[in-house]
């Protein structure tokens, strides 16, 4: 948690909780801008890569939404993923932008 909030500290302030039955961080950054809020995700985000975890952005405005990349850096095993919903979702008309977004 420590790593998260120091990498934040620069962008705005954050808040975080810790769920450690299931190793999960929530944090709630905010900042004055959206291009302050996106520097902050990019920073927090390559503080947990490097100690192994990941940052999925769940909930922002729109414009924040739009000059970044929610999903961050994704896993070899999302090829197939996306080939899965293409089966079964070949229009991405179910829930477009959720999960492992087909249109990316």
């Amino acid at each position: 948690m420590q790593a998260v909030c120091d990498a934040a500290a620069t962008h705005g302030g954050i808040a975080v909780a810790a769920t450690a039955s299931h190793g999960v961080l929530r944090g709630r950054l905010c900042a004055s801008t959206a291009e302050r809020a996106a520097r902050g995700v990019s920073t927090v985000r390559e503080a947990l890569t490097a100690l192994g975890g990941f940052l999925v952005v769940t909930d922002a405005p729109e414009a924040l939404r739009q000059s970044l990349d929610v999903w961050g850096p994704v896993s070899a095993e999302v090829a197939w993923m996306r080939q899965i919903r293409s089966a079964f979702d070949a229009k991405s008309i179910l829930n477009p932008g959720r999960f492992i977004d087909a249109t990316r």
